[in-house]
């Protein structure tokens, strides 16, 4: 370049322009180099710790949620509109809060895991997420009578990169099993034995008050079980600034208690889920959140927290799985995020009474469980029931728009 410049017009014109580009150039190395070493030798380093903050909420249906059910809820606070509104105001103080306390500087905003989420409240929310800058994936099931409900997952975009979604029928998650046929018996049976049995006159009809009803007959645990429709949203997620992946997921279970045979159901579904969610997490942490329907006091919270296989002489082991007589109730060991911070569950996160004639109804029933690998930095607090003073008779109100507590949980893995 020298030499030409050297020939032509100008030269020294353009040989200045050379020279004070190539002095930028060295500054800029120089710079640069300058503020690696100096990063270097402070012992700088990108870090390796990846905060999040989860967030789980049953935000009772709209659907289930009425005057006439809940009769000792104040005036208004089952209006569906203005309970959406206190929901969103709710998730809203949860994406703006700033955690305080060691070790949770730099958090994302939370990722959300809602229950009961209705198919109107799920259409209603997706302006809410985008405003928001959230994506999310649901898996709405249910019937009419709970406004086809299901579960909604949604996570902040700035902080997380999805890698893959899953969203099973829990009940599905064994493909060898086969799905029983849905006909009634009553259905096979042949027209006339039918109308006589409609008039009567034959075996199951009204001499025999009751045949025909499920509820009275002897509970089959593995029909039972299959027969629901529960979804789980499942995702993979990708820390955008650690780089770190891990998995997350959405439940909500059965709600089936008190005979041996119905917690035989509720066992084998969790069984499901924690084998499905750790299968598909091949390796990487875990998180399930959601509303389990299970007391910290019921076996079936031993068997998650323990891990390894349910022990077969226990009144609540299923009996032998219909696709594989060998298949055992297995967990991979999970633990709650509130009893690991708290030393115990809170005393409550579900507060209902129908009317003054019904039994009122409070325990722990949600849950943050994590895989070995994280570790926690703060819980949201909880009230206590002595806390909900009158005139609280129950929830939902004017300030609480579900009968469950939004509960939260600081993580670092």
């Amino acid at each position: 370049l020298l030499s030409v410049c050297a020939m032509m017009p100008r030269a020294s014109m353009l040989h200045g322009y050379a020279s004070l580009l190539c002095c930028a150039a060295s500054t800029l190395l120089v710079a640069v180099k300058a503020e690696a070493e100096a990063s270097s030798c402070s012992g700088a380093a990108p870090s390796s710790q990846t905060p999040i903050s989860v967030v789980s909420y049953n935000v009772l249906s709209d659907s289930l949620c009425t005057d006439s059910y809940y009769q000792l809820s104040p005036p208004g606070a089952c209006d569906a509109a203005a309970r959406l509104e206190r929901v969103k105001g709710k998730l809203m103080g949860e994406i703006e809060a700033v955690p305080r306390g060691a070790g949770l500087q730099e958090r994302p905003r939370p990722i959300l895991c809602l229950q009961e989420v209705s198919r109107s409240w799920a259409a209603a929310l997706v302006p809410f997420f985008e405003k928001h800058n959230y994506a999310y994936a649901t898996a709405l099931y249910g019937n009419e009578h709970s406004g086809y409900m299901g579960q909604c997952l949604a996570w902040p975009r700035e902080s997380f990169e999805v890698e893959a979604v899953d969203t099973p029928r829990i009940a599905d998650t064994v493909p060898q099993w086969k799905r029983p046929r849905a006909k009634r018996e009553l259905d096979v049976q042949p027209g006339w034995k039918k109308l006589l049995q409609a008039l009567g006159l034959g075996t199951g009809g009204k001499q025999e008050e009751g045949k025909g009803r499920r509820d009275e007959f002897p509970l089959d645990p593995w029909a039972e079980a299959k027969r629901r429709y529960n979804c789980a949203v499942i995702a993979r997620l990708k820390d955008k600034r650690t780089g770190r992946h891990f998995v997350i997921g959405d439940y909500h279970m059965p709600c089936l208690f008190g005979s041996d045979k119905k917690c035989q159901v509720m066992v084998a579904h969790a069984s499901l889920l924690f084998q499905h969610v750790d299968r598909w997490a091949a390796g990487a942490p875990y998180i399930v959140a959601g509303d389990f329907n299970l007391k910290p006091q019921d076996p079936l919270y031993e068997f998650i927290t323990s891990g390894g296989a349910v022990p077969e002489g226990h009144p609540q082991h299923p009996p032998p799985a219909p696709w594989d007589s060998s298949w055992r109730p297995m967990f991979p060991g999970a633990r709650s995020a509130y009893a690991s911070h708290l030393g115990q569950e809170p005393e409550l996160t579900n507060f209902a009474r129908r009317n003054e004639e019904s039994d009122e109804f409070s325990a722990t029933l949600d849950y943050i469980w994590m895989s070995r690998e994280w570790h926690v930095n703060g819980v949201r607090s909880l009230p206590n029931r002595k806390d909900l003073k009158p005139p609280i008779k129950s929830f939902p109100t004017n300030e609480e728009p579900s009968d469950h507590l939004l509960i939260r949980a600081e993580l670092t893995l």
